[in-house]
């Protein structure tokens, strides 16, 4: 007996794939790479990091980073009938840059990664006229009930020349902060900038007075 059709043997791929849909489970064994490859790949606004894997009433996340990235095949599961596999889009894969740079925004994640001389030169680099090239610090959130910390933060010395390189080694991750203070100067000059129209206007009066 030979079976000549599996229309009632289907899995589902959904979400930012260049063709979602509904996907045939044959005596070819089909992989969840095989089938978002079948699906026409990821669209440029999907979440290249993770996908959701569903089977039954059990969802997981399945690291397909670590997949493309690293070789884990572990990741790459045989579908069965009835599986879902659900690409998000990436609009939560951004890290935010703030403080003295010359356009601080958010900078969005893409399937490469995004480290933190990207991030830099991406948001227009530091003010080099009031930035503390020492001054350059990742906020990332940690899981404060397992370890007590709210956040850990790392600094970069950007006055060193060495330190150029380490930024481009440092791979952000999402929801990261990072954040340019400007120099003591700066910071006394802008102050001073606020104070002037009040200066002004106290040396106006006195003139009136006078």
């Amino acid at each position: 007996v030979k079976v000549v059709g599996f229309r009632s043997q289907k899995a589902y791929v959904t979400g930012e794939v260049n063709k979602p849909g509904v996907y045939p489970v044959t005596s070819t064994p089909l992989t969840l790479i095989d089938a978002l490859n079948q699906a026409g790949g990821l669209t440029e606004s999907a979440d290249w990091r993770t996908v959701t894997f569903t089977r039954g009433d059990k969802t997981e996340v399945i690291e397909l980073d670590d997949f493309y990235a690293h070789g884990d095949i572990s990741q790459n599961r045989l579908l069965q009938h009835g599986d879902i596999v659900h690409v998000s889009r990436n609009d939560q894969q951004k890290v935010f840059v703030l403080g003295d740079v010359k356009r601080a925004g958010s900078v969005t994640l893409n399937r490469y990664g995004l480290n933190l001389a990207q991030a830099l030169s991406d948001t227009g680099g530091l003010n080099e006229n009031t930035a503390d090239a020492n001054g350059v610090f990742v906020l990332r959130k940690s899981n404060l009930e397992q370890t007590g910390v709210l956040a850990n933060v790392y600094q970069l010395h950007a006055k060193n020349i060495a330190a150029l390189v380490l930024a481009e080694q440092f791979e952000l991750q999402p929801h990261d902060i990072v954040y340019v203070t400007s120099a003591p100067l700066a910071r006394w000059n802008r102050v001073i900038s606020l104070l002037l129209p009040s200066v002004a206007t106290v040396d106006n009066l006195n003139d009136i007075n006078n």
